[in-house]
């Protein structure tokens, strides 16, 4: 198969939780870091969430901002795909990682 992205992925395993708002409820589940680039990251978690719904991705260090691009099922629960918007795109934790 081959490689569609643009930017190296860094494998990691941290916590976050990701944060979204459904009909003006606020709601979040804990997820586990899977990857991260300059781009976006991916994140396995518990239940999907829909194509295209606005997320903040909160850490140990501060809050990314991001757009859900893929939600796939998995053996562990869904990866979720989320691209990076605005100035998250040049984050310190981004900055960091790379």
């Amino acid at each position: 198969m081959q490689e569609r992205r643009s930017q190296r992925r860094i494998t990691d395993a941290e916590l976050v939780m990701i944060v979204w708002d459904d009909n003006g409820t606020r709601l979040c589940q804990v997820g586990n870091e899977e990857n991260l680039s300059a781009n976006g990251v991916g994140i396995i978690a518990d239940y999907s969430l829909a194509v295209g719904t606005p997320v903040a991705i909160t850490y140990g260090e501060g809050e990314l901002a991001g757009v859900v691009r893929r939600c796939a099922p998995t053996l562990e629960g869904h990866l979720v795909g989320v691209e990076f918007v605005g100035s998250s795109r040049e984050s310190e934790l981004v900055r960091l990682r790379r």
